[in-house]
């Protein structure tokens, strides 16, 4: 056990006898350190924060794509497609369906 004991200050004295290095920021560590402007973790540029872990400026807007299934802005619906007659029409506007009814018995149409 006095061996054991003698050993880990042993190494716990060598590593302190070392001078402190000085470490270089790690870009995409998450951590935003000395010299970087943003760290989202990754260093994927498009994200806002790119792969030098400078803020991007943000990106131009896109028109809208109806049919995708994403409600966008100007859009005030989605549904994935652009068939008209579901509710949504082709140009992402909803769209009521009016169906009418026939009587059962005598064919004709309800009002």
């Amino acid at each position: 056990m006095q061996r054991f004991a003698l050993v880990c200050i042993a190494a716990w004295l060598a590593s302190a006898a070392k001078p402190f290095e000085i470490q270089a920021p790690v870009c995409g560590n998450g951590v935003v350190e000395d010299g970087e402007q943003c760290d989202d973790g990754n260093v994927v540029a498009g994200d806002g924060c790119d792969e030098l872990c400078k803020i991007e400026p943000p990106a131009t807007p896109t028109k809208p794509v109806c049919g995708n299934g994403v409600k966008e802005d100007g859009e005030q619906c989605d549904d994935g497609n652009t068939r008209n007659l579901d509710g949504c029409d082709a140009h992402c506007r909803i769209r009521t369906l009016h169906v009418r009814q026939r009587h059962p018995r005598a064919g004709r149409d309800l009002r």
